[in-house]
C-alpha cells in the first residue's frame, strides 16, 4: 500500500475551476466558441503567479523520531487484503480572471476503502479503490449555481466510480484505469488522472537506506486536456527521517519525509483562441510506515501551486491566473476501530 495523496488533488481538479478555467480546460461547448483565428506564434509565457511559503505539517513536530545511527532499513510496501484511510483536506483557490480577485475555501472529508485484487509474487500486485462517505463543505453559502451543480456532480462521480491500479513494493504505479457507474464521466479527464497519480506517489528506494539518506524520482510528460496541452517537469525528493512509534499503529515505524517541485508549459488549443500557460507548485509532507506490515499507517501534506494563462481570441488578450494553497492527512482506520480516526488537515490561507 502506498500515500494517496493524489486523491485530494483528484477532487481539487475538477471542483476549484472557475467558469472561465472550466471553458478553458474543457469544459464549454463548441458552439459558444469564438471564431477561429490564426496561431500567434508570438506569444510569449504568462509569468507564473507568486506562491505563499509552505508549512510542514503539523504531524512532523508531533513524532518523536530517532535518527541515530542504526543498520541500514529496507522501506517496502506489502499486498494487504483490505485498508481503509480517513483523509482530511482543507483548500483555498484565489483566482485573478479580468481584474478581479476570487477566493474560495474548502474543506473536504471521506474514507478511502483499498482492496487487493491480485496479489502476485509480493513484488508487484492490482488494486482496487473507491471513495465513500464523501462531505464537501465550503466556506460560506455559494452564489455560483454553476460551481454547486459542479461539485454535487462531482460527489455523485466519485463515489460511484472505481479506480484500478497496478503498482510495486517501491510504490511505482504501472498502470491506472477507472471502472465503475461514474467511470465514464471521468473518461474526458483520464490522462489528467493518471497523471497526478503517478507523479503525487511517493516511490520508495530498492536499496536498504539509513537515516538522512535521499532519493529522488523526476519525470517529465506531456498532458493533452483537449483545450491545453501541458508539459510538466516533476520532482520529488524524499528523505528517511529515521524511526518512531506511532501509538495504537506500529511499535517500529519508518518516517519519510518528502519535498515536491513542478513546473508546467503549455499550450491553449481550443477552437479560436491561441495563448500560453505557465505555471510552477511545491509542497512538503511526512509519511509513517509499518514496517512490518508494510503499509503507510499516517500522513500529512501541504502544497501551494500556481498557474497563469495568456488566451488571444478575436485580436484581444485574456490573462488570468489561479493559486491553490492544500493541507491534507491521512489515517489507517485500524481494524476493530469502533469509529474511524478523525486526522486534522491543518491550516491554509490567510
Amino acid at each position: 500500500m502506498r500515500a494517496t495523496s493524489w486523491f485530494p488533488a483528484l477532487l481539487s481538479a475538477v471542483v476549484f475551476l472557475s467558469p472561465a478555467c472550466r471553458q478553458e480546460a474543457g469544459g464549454g461547448d463548441a458552439a459558444s466558441a469564438p471564431a477561429e483565428v490564426p496561431p500567434a506564434a508570438d506569444h510569449a509565457p504568462p509569468t507564473e503567479p507568486t506562491l505563499p511559503a509552505v508549512k510542514p505539517p503539523a504531524l512532523l513536530a508531533e513524532l518523536k523520531i530517532d535518527a541515530g545511527d542504526a543498520a541500514p532499513v529496507k522501506l517496502a510496501y506489502v499486498p494487504v487484503e483490505k485498508a481503509e484511510y480517513a483523509v482530511k483536506l482543507r483548500q483555498v483557490s484565489t483566482q485573478h480572471p479580468a481584474g478581479k480577485t476570487i477566493s474560495m475555501g474548502m474543506e473536504q472529508s471521506f474514507l478511502l476503502e483499498k482492496a487487493l485484487i491480485e496479489g502476485g509474487d509480493r513484488t508487484a500486485w492490482a488494486l482496487n479503490l473507491r471513495i465513500r462517505d464523501l462531505a464537501i463543505k465550503p466556506d460560506g453559502k455559494s452564489k455560483d449555481k454553476e460551481m454547486d451543480a459542479a461539485m454535487a456532480s462531482l460527489r455523485d462521480a466519485i463515489e460511484k466510480a472505481r479506480f484500478r491500479l497496478h503498482t510495486t513494493s517501491t510504490g511505482k504505479v504501472e498502470q491506472f484505469a477507472l471502472e465503475g457507474e461514474g467511470a465514464e464521466r471521468w473518461a474526458g479527464m483520464k490522462d489528467v488522472l493518471e497523471q497526478l497519480i503517478r507523479d503525487a506517489v511517493i516511490e520508495l528506494p530498492d536499496h536498504p537506506v539509513k537515516p538522512g539518506e535521499s532519493w529522488q524520482a523526476d519525470r517529465e510528460t506531456k498532458v493533452d486536456r483537449r483545450k491545453t496541452v501541458n508539459r510538466i517537469r516533476f520532482t520529488i525528493k524524499s528523505t528517511f527521517a529515521g524511526m518512531t512509534r506511532l501509538a495504537g499503529h506500529c511499535e517500529r515505524c519508518a518516517v519519510v519525509q518528502t519535498d515536491s517541485r513542478f513546473v508546467i508549459d503549455g499550450d491553449v488549443t481550443a477552437p479560436g483562441m491561441t495563448g500560453k500557460t505557465a505555471g510552477k507548485g511545491q509542497g512538503t509532507g511526512v509519511a509513517v510506515i509499518d514496517l512490518e506490515r508494510g503499509i503507510i499507517v499516517k500522513s500529512a501534506m501541504a502544497t501551494a501551486s500556481g498557474q497563469a494563462f495568456e488566451i488571444r481570441s478575436k485580436g484581444r488578450s485574456q490573462k488570468f491566473d489561479e493559486v491553490m494553497e492544500s493541507a491534507y492527512s491521512q489515517e489507517l482506520v485500524e481494524p476493530g476501530s469502533k469509529e474511524p480516526p478523525k486526522p486534522q488537515a491543518g491550516q491554509v490561507g490567510k
